[in-house]
């Protein structure tokens, strides 16, 4: 948590009141600088709450449900235990796709 007090300054009459300048506030500068993290700014009177914040796009939300999730993590345990067989006879696979015939 940071707690700032606002500050006044030559460019204040360009902004409101409300909105204090970065520039004139590096302990707020530092408190942002969290390696490019997505951060959520909560206001308080008198004092700014800067929190981190874990941010998943809409159209990515479905993987995090339980199920998709439980399904994710045994398709990667299962990767990480089998490790990719070397394809002797790629023109061979590739007939029987065509043909429609299933692949053991």
């Amino acid at each position: 948590m940071v707690g700032l007090t606002q500050r006044s300054s030559g460019t204040a009459a360009k902004q409101p009141a409300s909105a204090p300048q970065l520039n004139d506030m590096p302990h707020l500068q530092h408190a942002l600088d969290l390696d490019f993290s997505t951060v959520r700014i909560e206001r308080e009177p008198g004092v700014w709450m800067v929190r981190t914040a874990l941010v998943i796009p809409e159209n990515e939300l479905w993987l995090h449900q339980p199920p998709v999730k439980q399904r994710l993590q045994r398709a990667l345990a299962y990767a990480q235990a089998n490790a990719p067989k070397e394809m002797v006879d790629a023109d061979g696979l590739l007939k029987d796709l065509e043909a429609g015939l299933s692949v053991q």
